[in-house]
């Protein structure tokens, strides 16, 4: 049976993830909060599929190395990973921006994946396949959105780049776009966003929703189905790649 490593693994997408998996994989489970990730194993009843369940920082260098060699003390391979971390979005343009939650935006996807592409390198069997959640913003950078817009295009700028590093070793790398998705995340930023702006959470919702084309959001199953194509032996010549999942949101030709 085959091992993925997912981070972030208590996130929507992650279960979605792990929900369709499970009967061809076994999995190393990364999250910040331990406590959090082991309460989630339990009531998803994930406890058989779970090789390693690990409170882990992936912004921290230190944590990620100590991951790395925990698996190599277990002389454990993984046949790719997944990596679901996030930043809340903020509406700000560039006069309101702060630059402290840039800082911590770009740590968290840019700065993340570096270290666990770097640290767990070794680990990736030849053949592997590694996907990183990224996000719409990637490929339609917005004025009032900036945090997340700039550190979405690194993301996508990192995942064309170690994509042909790793290339030698046919280790696939790839990020996925999903547009504003069906999820825990999106109830607070559009709460966020409701009391900066004065319009109902629904309100926005309706409004984010028409402008997509199959008007209706991401669901967290629509990126699942997206990842388990990706860490398949049917993407084998797919490397690179920056996949919108998006309902057509993306209309641009880049």
């Amino acid at each position: 049976m085959k091992t993925l490593l997912i981070s972030a693994a208590c996130s929507d997408m992650a279960a979605a993830t792990i929900e369709l998996l499970r009967e061809h994989y076994r999995f190393v489970l990364l999250a910040r909060d331990e406590d959090r990730l082991k309460e989630t194993i339990a009531r998803m009843k994930w406890e058989s599929s779970v090789e390693i369940a690990l409170g882990c920082d992936v912004r921290s260098s230190e944590m990620c190395a100590s991951l790395a060699a925990q698996l190599a003390d277990r002389d454990l391979t993984l046949d790719g990973f997944v990596n679901f971390a996030g930043a809340l979005p903020v509406r700000a343009n560039f006069l309101q921006l702060d630059v402290d939650r840039l800082l911590d935006d770009f740590t968290t996807r840019v700065v993340g994946n570096i270290n666990l592409l770097r640290h767990l390198s070794p680990q990736l069997k030849q053949g592997a396949s590694v996907v990183m959640i990224n996000g719409i913003l990637s490929k339609m950078p917005d004025a009032d959105f900036l945090c997340g817009s700039l550190s979405t295009v690194a993301l996508r700028s990192l995942g064309k780049a170690v994509a042909r590093t790793l290339a030698t070793r046919r280790i696939r790398v790839n990020t996925v776009n999903p547009c504003a998705a069906e999820t825990k995340m999106k109830d607070q930023a559009f709460a966020a966003l409701s009391a900066q702006v004065g319009i109902a959470a629904s309100a926005i919702q309706t409004a984010v929703e028409s402008k997509i084309p199959f008007e209706r959001l991401c669901a967290p199953l629509d990126v699942a189905k997206t990842v388990k194509f990706l860490i398949s032996d049917e993407s084998s010549f797919i490397t690179g790649a920056s996949i919108d999942v998006d309902g057509g949101y993306n209309a641009s030709l880049a």
